[in-house]
């Protein structure tokens, strides 16, 4: 819908509006999966916002951009809406590829005010925009913005989405209620609020008010998380990522639902076991250890890294502590990595969780650099396991281990209704040969998951060996000398950037080696570049990385000899 036609909408038709505007999101959800209960919550404040400014000019960002699916509706995109999430179509977040309605890339939470309050010096007459959750302004990032902010005299509005959830319930003291309204205030910028973040006819009036002033602004509301649908607003966490329903009917256990489980095993062992979440206790799993040991699991908001710094506290404690992140947010914290746990060589165990290919989440959520990051870092050791026994035989590497230890693991689900019991059978986490090859001419080494994905080739005709390395680094150089000396050809697969990655860890180990007695050196991994939204599956597929690339892959190196 064009502005001019949009903004002479009676109050009437943009109450009928929010109403198709919520089916039409829970309609796209149900079929391709998406973040609905914290769109549904936005519906008025967004219809108000269109209404009083202009999106193509004022600049609108959403924070983390889990809400922004209206916003995608109201501006150049509602044919293409049907599409979210797909290869090819629509991001799920805020994506300025998409529309000139989009000023910036968002994904991750607590970045808005800064993003706007650095656009607000290109024009002075349009008003920044930052819509950020009250889980997302207790972020770091954003009180540092809001402490610029007040000394400054930028056309900025700030509001403050106050439903009391970011993925999971808000955590800490300022969350509890009155203290928030005080916290907003304590910083001395104009203040307006608490409002009803539903009543469409206040919001416009209020908006109208606020984009006659100058200078920047606060405006706090508040707003129920999945307004106006019965099935998100009753269950706003389990909602707020919403399955397709291909993959409800499925209601396949996901991999950290393993790791969930595993802790609670390692919290009846070892009664120094503590586990630590930034705001996902759920999404990760993590509910059957909250359950049986509340007093053991801090949940600290999205505050990556406070959770660091106190896992690394709780570890000089005497403690042992696993603290969880997605991939992509724990390099929000990588300084903590550095300075409060690998220098003093702190003994916190790092569950690195969705560390490759996440799907439809999009760039802003690959955890592809995972091992690439924490590569460079002196002092820890990084476990890649390759399957469940593995998973679990690091996790209790890493409850014993006197250094700091990472463990990779990738966003996978099982196939439905399979079912995994604790404990699984033990054994040495070492590297392992899984095939054999009577040429020795191409030698696949495999880390992580990738090692289900070679050892599913079982075509006769192929003539290669496997070798699977769980512990990535440090690399086991011996190991790996033997496969040296053996093979003519060495063929890396690993689901991570190939610049930084296993591979060229194992490149430079190579370039030691006298020329004559270097085996050539193949790597499939994914490339220098941000990955878009797709099925994890089809980003496989394109990055060749899946079970029938690798096998036409195996077949070009191989064929010589099988002919």
């Amino acid at each position: 819908m064009k502005q001019k036609m949009f903004k002479q909408l009676t109050l009437a038709q943009l109450q009928t509006l929010a109403t198709n505007l919520r089916q039409e999101i829970l309609a796209t959800c149900e079929r391709n999966g998406g973040h609905l209960s914290g769109s549904l919550g936005t519906v008025e404040l967004t219809l108000a916002l269109h209404q009083v400014f202009e999106p193509e000019k004022d600049r609108f960002i959403f924070d983390v951009g889990h809400q922004s699916y209206t916003h995608k509706l109201l501006t150049d995109r509602p044919a293409a809406f049907a599409t979210l999430r797909q290869k090819n179509g629509l991001s799920g977040f805020m994506n300025p590829g998409e529309s000139k309605c989009d000023p910036c890339v968002t994904g991750h939470a607590g970045n808005s005010i800064s993003l706007a309050l650095g656009l607000s010096y290109k024009d002075k007459k349009h008003c920044c925009i930052a819509i950020i959750g009250d889980g997302s302004l207790l972020n770091g990032m954003a009180v540092e913005a809001l402490n610029h902010l007040a000394t400054t005299k930028q056309n900025i509005l700030v509001i403050v989405n106050d439903n009391q959830y970011s993925i999971d319930k808000c955590a800490g003291a300022i969350a509890d209620g009155q203290r928030y309204q005080q916290f907003l205030q304590s910083f001395g910028l104009p203040y307006t609020g608490p409002i009803d973040g539903h009543n469409l006819p206040l919001l416009i009036e209020t908006l109208q008010k606020l984009q006659s002033q100058s200078g920047p602004r606060v405006l706090h509301i508040k707003t129920q998380k999945g307004h106006g649908c019965d099935l998100a607003s009753q269950n706003p966490v389990a909602s707020h990522f919403y399955p397709a329903a291909k993959s409800r009917q499925q209601n396949r256990a996901k991999l950290h639902d393993f790791v969930g489980q595993a802790l609670v095993s390692l919290g009846e062992k070892d009664e120094r076991v503590q586990v630590i979440s930034a705001a996902m206790q759920q999404s990760a799993g993590l509910m059957p250890f909250v359950q049986k040991f509340p007093e053991r699991f801090f949940d600290v908001g999205i505050a990556e890294s406070h959770a660091l710094g106190l896992s690394a506290g709780l570890a000089l404690a005497g403690k042992k502590p696993f603290c969880h992140f997605y991939a992509s947010f724990l390099q929000r914290a990588f300084d903590q990595i550095i300075h409060d746990v690998a220098i003093g060589e702190v003994p916190v165990a790092l569950l690195v969780d969705r560390a490759g290919l996440v799907g439809e989440d999009g760039a802003t959520h690959q955890g592809t650099l995972a091992f690439s990051f924490l590569n460079l870092i002196p002092n820890l050791q990084i476990l890649m396991p390759g399957d469940l026994p593995e998973l679990q035989q690091s996790l209790e590497l890493a409850r014993v281990a006197k250094k700091p230890v990472a463990i990779c693991y990738p966003k996978l689900c099982f196939p439905p209704g399979e079912k995994f019991a604790l404990p699984l059978p033990g054994g040495k986490l070492t590297p392992r040969q899984f095939r054999y090859s009577q040429s020795q001419q191409l030698a696949v080494i495999t880390t992580g998951f990738c090692k289900g994905t070679v050892e599913a080739i079982e075509n006769p005709d192929l003539d290669f060996a496997h070798f699977h390395l769980p512990i990535v680094k440090p690399l086991p150089e011996k190991f790996l000398e033997q496969i040296f000396a053996n093979y003519k050809k060495v063929l890396v697969v690993e689901e991570n950037a190939l610049i930084g990655g296993v591979g060229q860890q194992i490149a430079t180990l190579l370039a030691n080696r006298p020329a004559k007695n270097r085996p050539q050196l193949l790597i499939q991994a994914i490339p220098d570049e941000f990955i878009a939204q797709a099925s994890r599956s089809e980003q496989l597929k394109t990055l060749g990385l899946d079970q029938e690339s690798l096998e036409k892959i195996i077949r070009s190196q191989t064929s010589a000899v099988c002919a």
